[in-house]
């Protein structure tokens, strides 16, 4: 990740404000990265493959507080046979909430990402790029390679010989890296929820996340509102608008509920 994101910044002893450009790097050094694919991806043989093209719905459930707005609207879509997707945290937060979510998708690449698993859930589909600890914590696993510029120079020859295997885009969000993985297992009618890439009251997720508590943040104005944002989830909706095109282009049909940034 080498973005550059618009912040503005006031000096309190100067009469006017700068517009500074803030580089985004990633949280974990790409020589860790390459290190965790390599390791993970020897140790775990079940990747995820492709699927056709099915009718039943995907449920994507993200970290935002407007989820604690949808609790009701989630059932039903599960109860009317929608496969739940809960990212991150969200995991545990649908659990306390009545929901059993189908599988928990985790992208995040810090060795801190492994208290987030929910060892609970049915399934579990991360991707090779975790910490290998985190990975640990799953039950029932299915790996996944973000399809980086090296990403197959880092797999075992065997096994890309034999290939099956997809390569997800999706950036390094897990919000847009699972919907790459909702595709790639069949889903086209896609609704997501909590999505919302913005705090809410003060709060960052609908649920305690610790390792968020000290990411910087920004000020956006967007339509007329003004947001704040954590700096790294501010480049989401932009991501969120790539990646949805891409995939309605595919024949994807997308239903976004809830309120923020995105």
């Amino acid at each position: 990740m080498n973005d550059y994101v618009p912040v503005d910044y006031q000096n309190p002893h100067a009469s006017k404000g700068l517009k500074l450009a803030l580089k985004l790097v990633s949280n974990t050094p790409d020589e860790e990265i390459e290190h965790n694919i390599r390791t993970n991806s020897q140790k775990y043989t079940n990747w995820l493959y492709a699927i056709d093209a099915h009718t039943t719905p995907a449920v994507m459930i993200g970290g935002g507080d407007s989820i604690n707005d949808h609790i009701e609207e989630i059932k039903e879509l599960q109860k009317a046979g929608a496969t739940v997707f809960a990212l991150n945290g969200a995991s545990k937060w649908a659990r306390q909430h009545g929901i059993e979510p189908d599988h928990q998708v985790i992208v995040d690449a810090k060795a801190e990402t492994a208290t987030l698993v929910d060892a609970e859930t049915k399934s579990h589909i991360f991707a090779s790029r975790c910490n290998p600890s985190t990975l640990e914590q799953a039950t029932e696993l299915t790996l996944f390679h973000l399809e980086t510029g090296n990403v197959e120079a880092l797999l075992p020859e065997e096994r890309k010989q034999q290939g099956g295997y997809v390569l997800l885009g999706g950036d390094t969000t897990v919000g847009t890296c699972a919907l790459c993985v909702a595709y790639s297992q069949g889903f086209r009618d896609i609704h997501v929820f909590g999505y919302d890439s913005s705090h809410r009251e003060g709060k960052s997720h609908a649920y305690q996340q610790r390792i968020n508590n000290n990411m910087p943040t920004m000020e956006i104005e967007h339509g007329g509102k003004r947001y704040i944002s954590s700096i790294a989830m501010s480049k989401q909706p932009m991501s969120f608008l790539i990646y949805t095109k891409a995939l309605k282009d595919a024949e994807c049909e997308f239903h976004v509920y809830g309120e923020g940034l995105l």
